[in-house]
Parts: structure tokens; C-alpha cells; sequence
């Protein structure tokens, strides 16, 4: 163990209980936790990233490929699965190592809200970026 490891970003998971106004999703809901894992980034990954703020338009795409450069993995469902993560017939949107562009594509398909509750927790593993480059 180096000197400088208790300075090093720990991994970070977060579960998310979505609201939805049908009863029996809600209870479905009750009972599951999705969660996504964040990794803390490399020297690499962040010289990846200040490229990207460089073409990047908004905060809204910053905070996206914030996201994407500290994915991990995450047990969200693919659009039309069922909800359930312990269904035989469940399928997580995306599985650890998936490449970039297909992290971003899911992440810009989800609720403004989820962006900005997923966003948050990547302070937690990178807490030096938050548009603070």
C-alpha cells in the first residue's frame, strides 16, 4: 500500500428506487434495487475527458461524459424489460466493460433526473471534476 492510497477515489455504487405511478410497479419497485457502479478514473481517462470538454456544448454533456469515463457497471434494465433483476428473463442494459459509446447512448436515453442523481455520486469517485476542470 502506497503513501498516497488514502488519498485515491474509492468505487462508489448507487441504488435508485424510481417513483411510478402504477400500484403494482410500485410494489414490484419496493422489493428492487437497481444500482450502477462508478470506478475511479485513471491519469488516461482524464486527459480523455478534458478532450472531450473541448467539444463538449453544455453542462447537460459534460455531466454525461462524466458519467460514461467513470462507468463500472450497473444493473438498470433495457428499454422493455421487465423490472424485476431477479426475473430469468431480465436484462441489464448494459454489462461491465461496455464501450463508451453505447454507456452514453443509454445514459442520454434515461431521465433528466437519473442523469443528474448518477452525476452526483460521480463526485464521490472523481471529486475534483464536476465541471471544475
Amino acid at each position: 500500500m502506497s503513501q498516497w492510497d488514502k488519498f485515491a477515489p474509492q468505487e462508489s455504487t448507487f441504488f435508485l428506487m424510481e417513483e411510478v405511478e402504477d400500484e403494482n410497479k410500485q410494489k414490484e419497485m419496493q422489493e428492487t434495487k437497481f444500482w450502477w457502479t462508478f470506478k475511479a478514473p485513471s491519469t488516461a481517462t482524464e486527459r480523455v475527458l478534458q478532450q472531450q470538454i473541448a467539444k463538449t456544448n453544455t453542462n447537460a454533456d459534460l455531466k454525461v461524459e462524466e458519467i460514461v469515463y467513470t462507468f463500472g457497471g450497473t444493473n438498470f434494465p433495457a428499454v422493455g424489460c421487465d423490472l424485476d433483476p431477479d426475473d430469468e428473463g431480465y436484462v441489464p442494459a448494459l454489462k461491465e466493460g461496455a464501450k463508451s459509446d453505447d454507456v452514453r447512448k443509454y445514459v442520454e436515453s434515461l431521465p433528466g433526473y437519473i442523469t443528474s442523481l448518477l452525476w452526483r455520486e460521480v463526485e464521490r469517485v472523481a471529486p475534483h471534476w464536476h465541471s471544475r476542470f
